[in-house]
């Protein structure tokens, strides 16, 4: 719910233009912004402009009824939290030229969105920074991804109008693999005492929340289930949020208490 306070308004009618100020109280809502105050203005063919003001968030706003678009321009100095489909999100976003266009399939037409989101509630994933660039209800993402046991995972993809995805990620500096899966749930045997230093990358697509894709993982040296050097593995991805996976892998050296084997290959599959 959200109380719309009016402030002095003044309109001419012979010029047919107006001006006003306002405050917006936040008593309950999607959003965690508590107040909002602002101005607008109304010029002669009926185009609303104005300001939004807020302890977070600034920004300027044109409003076209005609042609049912608005255009938003917006600065955050400051996180806010935003519930969307049963979850809250704290974000700081900046926005240059987004144009919405209310009578479109698609209401986001263009424009850039600058996001940083954390203590996000998702697998691996802890916080992302982001660029979007929208055209034509098609979205052009990079950024980063701070990991949940640590790293920083490098994005860069596509999400179409349609909700079709396709990405490709990166670990481009060496980050634990089994520090990253203790610290997200997963205590499969024997990654109590694993230690998996290693760089990554993969291919991702999917739809809508769906995503598969394709992995490789390089490993110069480490212990699970016995100490190895030099492991090469890569896979399927069957089903991402599940961690649903198969695991091809071989190591130049592999060692168990004093058993020392060479060029070892294995196969396996995980699922959460």
């Amino acid at each position: 719910m959200r109380m719309l306070k009016l402030g002095k308004f003044m309109y001419d009618l012979k010029k047919k233009t107006g001006t006003g100020d306002y405050v917006l109280s936040n008593l309950g809502s999607d959003f965690d912004i508590k107040k909002i105050t602002g101005n607008a203005k109304i010029s002669p063919k009926n185009v609303i402009t104005g300001t939004v003001r807020s302890n977070v968030l600034r920004g300027r706003y044109t409003v076209n009824p005609k042609a049912q678009t608005v255009v938003v321009n917006a600065r955050s100095n400051g996180y806010f939290t935003v519930n969307y489909s049963g979850k809250a999100y704290k974000i700081s976003p900046d926005v240059d030229n987004l144009v919405v266009k209310f009578n479109s399939k698609n209401v986001l037409r263009s424009g850039i969105i600058k996001a940083r989101v954390k203590d996000l509630s998702v697998p691996f994933v802890k916080s992302v920074n982001v660029r979007i660039r929208i055209r034509n209800g098609n979205y052009r993402i990079s950024g980063t991804a701070g990991m949940n046991g640590g790293g920083v995972l490098n994005i860069n993809g596509t999400t179409t109008s349609d909700m079709k995805h396709s990405y490709s990620l990166n670990l481009p500096e060496e980050v634990d693999i089994a520090k990253l899966l203790r610290a997200n749930g997963y205590n499969f045997n024997g990654l109590d005492k694993a230690k998996l230093p290693a760089t990554a990358e993969a291919r991702i697509h999917g739809v809508n929340n769906k995503f598969s894709g394709t992995y490789e993982i390089h490993s110069p040296y480490g212990e699970y289930m016995g100490k190895y050097k030099n492991l090469h593995a890569n896979g399927k991805i069957n089903d991402l949020a599940n961690l649903d996976m198969t695991v091809n892998a071989k190591a130049s050296e592999l060692q168990f208490e004093n058993q020392r084997l060479r060029n070892v290959t294995g196969n396996l599959e995980i699922k959460r």
